[in-house]
């Protein structure tokens, strides 16, 4: 009988393929001492150190284990069980092909974790870089966390524009225009616009990593290394088509309903979707016998105050002063079901970028709106309505004035009007003196 091996169980049965636990030394109870794992398969003898040492006086010869008031008990314990059921299962994987005892001594030191597996080293490239890049704007604020989401659909398209490493040194004009070519092509993206935040992320990327001394291409310095933004025409409602929507009785459909409240919602307070669909009720405040709406936006974190009035107080207060719980594609889509069913379906012309090339389009309203225009028809009424340029900023949260006016959707032949406006007063001034 293998005495390391078979132990007697009942009349003559003897348990096989065991792992057994024996002390080094048995000399002194009172002096700690090595167990080892005793292993025999295929005539050979496998001893394993399981690096633990204990007194004999713990330990317990019939069972192998430390006797249960062992202060280390547990974790010794299942130390042991750990290696005893690698050991087995080392063994059943290669049954077929047995392996010699020192390279079963190597599987368990890479399986129980004692040696690390060496891995192929490579310079970081530019996938790499950006990756990691995200990941720590996801670390960060709220703010940061958007940023993120731009710079991670920049990433999954870049994995798809061009498979495996990027080295920085790659970059160069031919890879821009080919990525601009590819994205034209082969994604939805149509806008020119779009392409410059592709850009001027992989530009802002590259100077990153260069001041960090990973790499020495200098491309983003170059002027031509780029896709300049272009103007576009933009959508935004007037007076008389808010005032259809907020008289237009939806009773009937509360989904619709819903939506056409809270894009109103919008168009009285210049709040961004990512503003307007996280409003609770700590977000009003009272001033007197005045009523505001108070807090950071999403995307800029600077803080707005927009005053209540009369009517969009109301319709915050039909909501408990709480949002809906709806997705942005959603309401968008909802939102133009809305619109033909107001009657808003007139022809506008729209003047945009469709990859690269500036053109004119004409769309129905109610094709073309979404959530954002809320915000637009905000600032284009106001901004026709003579209010000082700089208080409408602070409840749209802009910090430049050309940003400003570019989310005014007025016609220029609406400008014209208000021009005229004014200047017919000043000529009635100046006939009464």
């Amino acid at each position: 009988m293998d005495k390391d091996n078979k132990k007697p169980i009942g009349k003559g049965k003897s348990k096989t393929h065991e792992v057994r636990f024996n002390l080094k030394s048995l000399a002194d109870k009172n002096k700690a001492t090595l167990i080892s794992a005793v292993f025999r398969y295929n005539n050979q003898r496998l001893v394993y150190s399981t690096q633990h040492k204990i007194q004999p006086k713990n330990w317990s010869a019939r069972s192998q284990r430390p006797l249960p008031n062992y202060l280390l008990y547990k974790d010794v314990n299942d130390d042991l069980k750990l290696i005893s059921d690698t050991i087995i299962k080392i063994y059943y994987d290669t049954k077929d092909n047995p392996l010699s005892t020192d390279d079963f001594k190597k599987r368990l030191d890479i399986v129980l974790g004692r040696v690390k597996i060496e891995t192929e080293t490579r310079t970081i490239d530019f996938i790499d870089y950006l990756q990691s890049h995200i990941d720590n704007l996801k670390s960060g604020n709220d703010k940061k966390y958007r940023t993120a989401q731009k710079y991670g659909t920049l990433l999954l398209n870049l994995q798809k524009f061009r498979t495996g490493l990027i080295p920085f040194e790659s970059i160069d004009m031919k890879f821009k225009n080919d990525f601009i070519k590819w994205r034209y092509n082969e994604t939805k993206a149509s806008s020119q616009n779009t392409i410059n935040k592709d850009i001027e992320c992989i530009k802002s990327v590259l100077k990153r990593s260069y001041k960090e001394k990973l790499h020495t291409n200098d491309i983003f310095k170059d002027d031509d290394f780029s896709e300049s933004r272009v103007k576009t025409s933009i959508f935004a409602l007037n007076e008389s088509e808010v005032n259809r929507l907020y008289d237009y009785d939806f009773s009937d459909n509360q989904r619709l309903e819903r939506v056409r409240d809270w894009f109103l919602i919008s168009c009285w307070s210049a709040l961004r979707w990512s503003d307007f669909s996280v409003l609770n009720p700590e977000h009003i405040i009272k001033d007197g016998e005045d009523f505001y709406l108070n807090k950071f936006n999403e995307k800029t974190n600077k803080e707005v105050f927009v005053p209540l009035d009369k009517r969009l107080y109301e319709m915050l207060e039909k909501y408990n002063f709480k949002s809906l719980s709806i997705s942005n594609q959603k309401f968008n889509d909802y939102l133009k079901e809305v619109f033909k069913i107001v009657g808003i379906t007139d022809e506008i012309n729209i003047r945009e970028s469709i990859k690269g090339v500036m053109k004119d389009t004409s769309y129905q309203k109610c094709d073309i709106v979404s959530a954002h225009d809320g915000r637009r028809t905000w600032a284009s009424i106001n901004y026709l309505k003579g209010y000082p340029i700089g208080l409408l900023m602070q409840v749209t949260g802009h910090e430049k004035e050309e940003t400003f006016l570019s989310y005014v959707g007025v016609s220029a032949l609406e400008k014209a009007r208000r021009l005229n406006a004014e200047m017919k007063k000043g000529s009635l001034s100046t006939s009464k003196n």
